[in-house]
């Protein structure tokens, strides 16, 4: 069987290649960690998140789920209104003579 052996100008060019590669993607990872620490609030850093087609989408799912109690108003009972209908309140036993005087 025959080795193949890498000669050091071609192990050097790779990890040249690579170091490339990861000196990108550091630069990248910079400019987004300084979007995110911008001046925007905790909302528009999540709507950010999730409108990003970049993140991945489980991440941008935990982003909106996060940001929708802040985006939708909670849906709260409404109270009754109230009865103005101004009709003196007689208690009961006093209703009753009244009635039976008819």
């Amino acid at each position: 069987m025959v080795e193949v052996v890498e000669t050091l100008e071609a192990k050097l060019k790779r990890h040249e290649a690579a170091l490339v590669a990861c000196m990108a993607e550091i630069e990248k990872l910079r400019a987004e960690n300084a979007a995110l620490r911008s001046a925007a609030g905790a909302l528009d850093t999540l709507q950010n998140i999730y409108r990003d087609e970049t993140v991945p989408r489980s991440e941008r799912i935990k982003a909106a789920i996060a940001s929708l109690q802040h985006e939708v108003p909670r849906l709260l009972p409404e109270k009754a209104p109230v009865d103005v209908s101004c009709e003196e309140i007689i208690p009961l036993p006093q209703l009753i003579e009244q009635r039976r005087a008819r």
